[in-house]
Formats: C-alpha cells, structure tokens, sequence
C-alpha cells in the first residue's frame, strides 16, 4: 500500500476514503467543524422543543397566545428554523444525498401493473381472513381446555 493510500485510509482523516472502484460508501462533508455541528443541532432541538410547548406556554408569556392561529403559526416557525439549523449540518448534506439516492433507485423500481395489484390484494384478504378463522378456531378450542386447567 502506498503512502497516499494509507493516509487515505486511516480513521484519524475525519471521511471515510473512496479510493476503490468498489466502494459505495461517500461522505458529505461541508467541512463545518464538529462543534458548529453539534451547536446548530442543539438549537435546532431547542426549537423543535419549544414547538412542541407553545400550546401549553405561549398563553402564559403573552395575552395573544390564547389565539389558535397565533399558536400554530408560532409552532410552525420553531419547527421550521428547527429543522432548517439539522439540515444545514453535515448530516443534513447527507441526509439530502440519502433523498436523492432513494429518488433515483424509486426510478428504477418494476411497479406492479393495475391487475397485478389487485390480484395481490385480494390474496392478501383470503390469507388474512383464514389465518383470522385459524387463530379464532384455536382460541375457540383452547379456551375450555385452559379454563379446565387454571381452575
């Protein structure tokens, strides 16, 4: 192994390293350090949080918080700036790589036809309603044996 590749492959680099042909795994690094990462997650949990308050503490703080539109408007901005603080860390960049990686594999999905679907379905109901009888009949039949024994 060479220098470079040995450099390339150590853990102490932070990413992990795609120097073979065959490695599917990338990371996203934005190059933000780890502990900006960690602040815009923690306010952006903060927020989520203070989202999930407003119905039981807005009132409180202001006479206008009574208002519904004015509670769900409040919540939906918290949970907004939330969300936005995750998403602009590395794992948000990864996370809107996973998005793209599943739109392009949901491309090259076979879907089913309309008939195949509705074949499907009703297999589906038949199985379902004879492992219901199943379980009804053993119930039916355990019962009794099972009160005998208990007592």
């Amino acid at each position: 192994m060479s220098e470079e590749q040995a450099e390339n492959s150590s853990p102490a680099s932070g990413s992990v390293a795609n120097n073979s042909s065959n490695s599917a795994i990338t990371t996203v690094n934005s190059g933000k350090p780890q502990v900006m990462n960690g602040l815009l997650w923690f306010f952006g949990v903060v927020l989520l949080i203070a989202a999930a308050l407003v119905p039981s503490r807005l009132p409180d703080l202001i006479a206008s918080g009574r208002d519904t539109w004015i509670q769900i408007s409040t919540m939906a901005v918290l949970a907004v700036v939330g969300i936005g603080l995750m998403l602009v860390t590395n794992q948000g960049g990864s996370f809107f790589k996973l998005l793209k990686d599943v739109r392009v594999e949901l491309g090259r999905v076979t879907w089913p036809s309309k008939d195949e679907t509705w074949e499907y379905t009703w297999k589906v109901l038949v199985l379902m309603i004879i492992a219901g009888m199943l379980v009804w009949a053993l119930d039916a039949l355990l019962t009794p044996l099972i009160a005998t024994i208990i007592g």
